[in-house]
């Protein structure tokens, strides 16, 4: 049974490019001809017969269906039903009850010809079992960089996808890479499928903390030990996408609950950190706290310039002219965001007591901000006017409702809970483009497979909104630089060890999850504080760098999945 082709790639020889965060491989290092095979043979076939596949355009065969096309070593078909068998005259690339199987690994690419322009879905079955890097990948098809999809550690075969491939000129060239660390990595049943559904993956982490820990004397290294701009870096390992969330005045001496907040995140520093993050050519995700105070679910402080502030009317008018404002600011210095959620984890509502989901008890940050009622006609009316400020700034721009993932809910509960909280917004007033979600799989107690379960639920209406991972985390170290435990006490039901490794593996299988959400309906993951390494820091050991600055393998799982 013949694979999609391996061919190793010299990470040295790999470059990064901009804005999207792809990479491309050297265009000498792929072997696109005849290569040995495990058994000592030769195998030019390229790419493993599929479900119901077109023929194999290094041998023989046409496709003018613009359908799906998997790839063998011979047949034909007018509409994309044929199926092609493989070269060494096994059977097609189906297991027992149609699951996909896995074979033998070998060297080669595979050039598609004929193909209609559209937007396509390149998916693979894949195992792996040791380290390093590897990866399927669709370059050269004229819309845009190389596409590609880690594979994750698995040692029965799943499926990964790489979405988005917009082919224009009716050629692709599709392939499996790996670098020279990785070992027992392996795809076959390779599909190339025109689905028209464009899609851009997302792939940042909140930078917010970056002045701050460099303030702290913090030094952040690459991989190769030499010191550099932490936006460099992200830049270099494939981010694109950088979250930054704005307290309206933080670490204020003279205010409670702001004198215990440290003197950063407020406009001013947002402001600059936007401009480092549009430097590397990076999107930005701007998150509205409305308040001087950390924000969730519990947690919604009134910012003291409102404070006195004692309808519902006047708050409404302050929160909206507060984001038009800020938003004009961004857009006067040429770093409007591209995304805008308003509030954090707002699961119980915005700006208590006014905007409340339900009756809850007072925080001890804010004691006389109490939820008595539930008062979903308001939450949903600062939810509109909120959107409204941000559209008449940056009309293009996508903002966000932010909600936590239901701790230890299944799938089937969490996706009801959260569809039911946007039901009620969008019946009182409430506007948004896209659903956000907290992800750990220490909080919520859920693998990333019931996470992909609980999105595909989530999104299953036709008319639903995509889903963005707004957090996620995972222990590189058991615990912080003192011996003690991290926010993260454990890292729930997944089984990867609190390890670099580990914390990359978590990432592989995570973004690999996003990706094979229905109808490309998950857009992305921003990693939680993947910067934040000050000693008392409660994420030291969930950040993507050691607690000596030097850059983590989790950053590789960004780096190789675009």
């Amino acid at each position: 049974m013949s694979l999609l082709g391996c061919a190793a790639i010299d990470r040295s020889s790999l470059q990064a490019t901009g804005g999207s965060g792809g990479v491309n491989s050297a265009a000498g290092s792929a072997n696109a001809g005849a290569s040995s095979s495990p058994s000592g043979g030769t195998d030019s076939g390229g790419i493993a017969a599929s479900m119901g596949g077109i023929a194999d355009s290094g041998t023989s065969g046409s496709n003018s269906g613009g359908g799906t096309r998997s790839t063998g070593s011979s047949g034909s078909s007018a509409g994309g039903s044929a199926s092609a068998s493989a070269p060494d005259g096994g059977s097609d690339a189906i297991g027992e009850g149609g699951a996909p199987t896995v074979g033998d690994p070998f060297s080669g690419t595979q050039i598609l010809t004929g193909l209609d322009d559209g937007y396509y879905t390149l998916s693979a079955s894949v195992t792996k079992s040791g380290a390093g890097n590897c990866y399927i990948s669709v370059k050269d098809y004229g819309g845009g960089p190389e596409r590609m999809t880690s594979l994750p550690v698995t040692a029965l075969p799943m499926t990964i996808v790489t979405r988005g491939v917009q082919v224009v000129g009716g050629q692709a060239t599709i392939g499996f890479y790996q670098d020279a660390d990785a070992t027992d990595c392996v795809a076959g049943s390779a599909e190339f499928t025109r689905d028209d559904i464009p899609y851009q993956f997302l792939k940042g982490g909140d930078t917010t903390e970056v002045t701050r820990t460099e303030a702290s004397g913090a030094v952040y290294r690459e991989t190769d030990g030499t010191p550099t701009d932490p936006f460099v870096i992200l830049k270099n390992h494939g981010y694109n996408i950088a979250r930054l969330r704005l307290y309206n005045d933080p670490g204020n001496p003279d205010f409670s609950p702001s004198n215990q907040m440290p003197p950063y995140a407020g406009p001013a520093d947002i402001l600059a950190l936007a401009k480092r993050a549009k430097a590397q050519g990076m999107m930005i995700e701007l998150t509205f706290h409305y308040s001087d105070y950390w924000t969730n679910a519990g947690t919604q402080c009134l910012p003291h310039d409102w404070a006195d502030l004692t309808t519902f009317s006047d708050v409404m008018a302050a929160m909206a002219s507060f984001t038009q404002d800020f938003m004009t600011q961004m857009a006067e210095q040429d770093t409007t965001p591209e995304y805008v959620s308003i509030g954090n984890e707002t699961n119980a509502g915005l700006l208590y007591p006014f905007g409340c989901a339900y009756v809850l008890q007072a925080s001890p940050y804010c004691p006389t901000e109490k939820c008595t009622t539930a008062n979903w006609s308001e939450l949903g009316q600062l939810y509109g006017a909120a959107y409204d400020a941000v559209k008449a700034v940056s009309p293009s721009t996508q903002v966000i409702i932010h909600l936590a993932y239901d701790n230890g809910s299944s799938p089937a509960a969490a996706s009801s809970d959260f569809n039911a909280y946007f039901s009620q917004i969008a019946a009182n007033g409430g506007r948004y483009d896209i659903k956000g979600l907290t992800y750990y799989p220490f909080w919520s107690r859920q693998k990333v497979s019931d996470l992909v379960s609980m999105v595909n639920l989530a999104t299953a209406a036709a008319d639903s909104k995509p889903m963005i991972i707004m957090e996620s985390g995972y222990n590189w170290n058991p615990t912080r630089q003192d011996g003690t435990l991290g926010q993260l006490t454990n890292d729930g039901p997944e089984t990867y060890p609190s390890t670099p490794e580990g914390q990359k593996d978590f990432l592989l299988e995570l973004y690999a999850g996003i990706k094979n959400v229905n109808g490309g309906r998950c857009i992305g993951d921003l990693y939680w504080d993947p910067m934040n390494i000050i000693t008392d820091s409660q994420v030291s050991n969930t950040a993507m760098f050691d607690f000596s600055g030097n850059a983590l393998p989790a950053l590789d799982a960004a780096q190789f999945n675009n």
